[in-house]
């Protein structure tokens, strides 16, 4: 079987980043504090991680989404393209970036 290693890749997609944060001892209730072990910040949404992935594969590939003009948006472009993944279809908006926050024991 021969594998494929030179193929191009565009990803048009969502962009958020992940707070994940762990070591939970027990969910928040309303109005209490709960306290995590760790908290970490995170490239995500499924056309990130499909992106990063593809990279990885030594794809080429380009990124189309917007991003807010902030600093996770700062964050999400800079990791994808260190990673290598053409970002000149990213536009900043005025809008903050999606963020997702994970919760975990």
């Amino acid at each position: 079987m021969q594998i494929m290693t030179d193929f191009s890749v565009a990803i048009v997609g969502d962009a958020f980043v992940d707070i994940i944060a762990a070591g939970l001892d027990r969910l928040p209730t309303f109005g209490k504090d709960a306290f995590a072990n760790a908290v970490s910040i995170h490239t995500g949404s499924s056309a990130g991680n499909t992106a990063l992935n593809l990279a990885a594969l030594r794809a080429a590939t380009s990124y189309f989404t917007s991003v807010g003009s902030d600093e996770f948006g700062a964050m999400f472009v800079r990791t994808m393209t260190e990673a290598g993944i053409d970002c000149s279809g990213v536009q900043k908006c005025s809008n903050s970036t999606a963020v997702c926050i994970v919760l975990s024991s």
